[in-house]
């Protein structure tokens, strides 16, 4: 699997590098919470403290030390992981045994060459406009004309994008399709890949799950709308 993430966090780091030469000096950013009691814990990243919520039937883990050696495994040096949530089922059955989830689960992060950068508009548009630049871009429709051999066509490690869209102002979406390696056994996820502002300055959640056809692909993209929400909501 850390092929596939490790793609995403490097073409991540290089726009981030690009976005920094554009970008004037940090400011100081208004950090505090507005509704701490919806918060499970806060983490902080340089300037900006943030509410993680607690999402229905997950759990966030990242300071789980079975957890941590999946996150170590697929996290780019230049990130930081703000938090790690797994389906509930998963997290409960995991035991002492490792081993990468393809159940629904959350990688909220940021890119430490951001940290304390401030963020418009203009920037936000810039970073989604770069993002889907740097993937190979599929209509969902054209993969549904031969679904099994065009998934058969997908390299692990580099995601497909099937859908573009702006659920919020301050957020830009990409539906992926990836393939990952579990158990010497290849699977297809959903991967919704998140931009967003936060507070004027930049943070990114991907939301994965594994896909089993078109359902699939629209249940992820509800849920990953509703964590968004819930996220944004808290952190207004």
């Amino acid at each position: 699997m850390n092929n596939s993430f490790g793609r995403i966090a490097f073409i991540t780091m290089l726009i981030c590098t690009q976005l920094c030469q554009l970008t004037s000096n940090a400011q100081t950013v208004d950090n505090q919470l507005t509704n701490p009691q919806n918060c499970e814990k806060t983490v902080a990243f340089g300037d900006l403290d943030i509410c993680l919520p607690a999402f229905e039937d997950m759990v966030e883990c990242s300071s789980d030390p079975r957890i941590k050696s999946i996150i170590e495994n697929t996290n780019y040096p230049g990130n930081t992981i703000l938090a790690y949530y797994v389906n509930k089922n998963f997290f409960n059955k995991l035991g002492n045994l490792v081993q990468v989830s393809t159940e629904d689960y959350i990688n909220f992060y940021a890119t430490n060459s951001l940290k304390g950068v401030p963020i418009n508009d203009s920037l936000l548009n810039q970073m989604g406009n770069m993002m889907s630049e740097n993937y190979i871009s599929e209509k969902w429709e054209d993969l549904m004309d031969n679904l099994e051999k065009n998934l058969g066509s997908i390299s692990v490690g580099r995601p497909v994008i099937i859908d573009i869209y702006s659920p919020n102002t301050n957020v830009r979406s990409f539906v992926m399709l990836t393939k990952v390696v579990v158990s010497y056994k290849e699977v297809v996820l959903v991967m919704t890949a998140n931009i967003i502002r936060m507070k004027e300055r930049m943070v990114f959640l991907a939301y994965y799950k594994e896909f089993n056809g078109e359902e699939s692909i629209t249940s992820a993209k509800s849920c990953n709308i509703s964590v968004l929400s819930k996220l944004l909501d808290v952190n207004n």
